[in-house]
């Protein structure tokens, strides 16, 4: 997490531009106060300076942040800070040439200052939509609450909702690290039977399984695509029936996305 160096740009408001009741809000330190209530859709309009916002998250809840508007009229990137004690830190970041930007902070286990900064690159007048629907902590978030499914069920999941519960210390699991956030699902594997899972995603989440919630020690991990489908195989050797733990992660704490995971369980070959 990096610390906000960067100075606020002096962009001057542009003849005959109505600026929005928010303002003035063209500093961090002047930055709006938003309550839930006023982040959940707003209309805004900005006068070739910033928009910055302040607003405090509850504990186990996340934030999607999202704006849209002309992107043939403005360029405008998206930023969102935690405040700490030392000063502002730099959280994720949106910054494409397209019509929309959206960041997103996952559930904190404490209530967290949150500053959101709409940056106007070009310093034009710009219009656009804020959109910041709140997230809870999804039930088997963490590795103790995981969900039990069956051989042959398949079942939706949002790691949008999800904290980082777990994180290996190597790579070893995955060939990746693991910082994003995670949910976890029981599996019974009869002794002599092959596991296998599959998640579906549009964006890059890892799978891999573990032996329970304790040592939480990875038998088999699969983080091989950019998007897409995740697929694993583990088979129970262990000369006994195991439940075992599948997670399902992301290689990038600001990759989030909902999930398909489906399960099956055979007779090895």
């Amino acid at each position: 997490m990096s610390t906000l160096v960067e100075p606020d740009p002096p962009h001057a408001d542009r003849l005959g531009c109505v600026d929005d009741v928010m303002e003035p809000n063209n500093l961090a330190t002047a930055a709006r106060t938003l309550t839930v209530s006023e982040l959940s859709s707003s209309q805004l309009r900005q006068c070739g300076a910033d928009d910055w916002f302040a607003f405090m998250l509850a504990p186990d809840v996340g934030m999607q942040v999202r704006i849209t508007f002309d992107s043939t009229a403005a360029d405008l990137d998206l930023y969102l800070y935690v405040q700490r004690n030392d000063g502002l830190h730099l959280l994720d970041a949106s910054e494409t040439v397209f019509d929309e930007e959206v960041v997103w902070i996952p559930p904190q286990r404490q209530s967290t200052s949150v500053l959101m900064r709409v940056y106007n690159y070009g310093g034009s007048a710009a219009s656009y939509e804020l959109r910041t629907p709140l997230v809870p902590r999804a039930a088997h978030d963490a590795c103790a609450s995981a969900m039990t499914i069956t051989a042959g069920q398949s079942v939706t999941g949002n790691t949008l909702g999800a904290a980082n519960d777990l994180t290996f210390l190597s790579r070893a699991c995955t060939g990746y690290r693991d910082p994003g956030g995670d949910l976890f699902y029981a599996v019974a594997v009869p002794r002599g039977q092959r596991l296998s899972a599959t998640v579906v995603s549009d964006e890059d989440l890892a799978l891999y399984v573990l032996d329970d919630c304790v040592s939480r020690c990875c038998w088999a991990g699969a983080d091989f695509m950019d998007a897409g489908t995740e697929t694993l195989m583990w088979t129970n050797d262990s000369g006994q029936d195991r439940t075992v733990v599948l997670g399902v992660d992301s290689f990038d704490a600001r990759v989030a996305a909902p999930f398909t995971l489906s399960v099956g369980v055979d007779a090895a070959l």
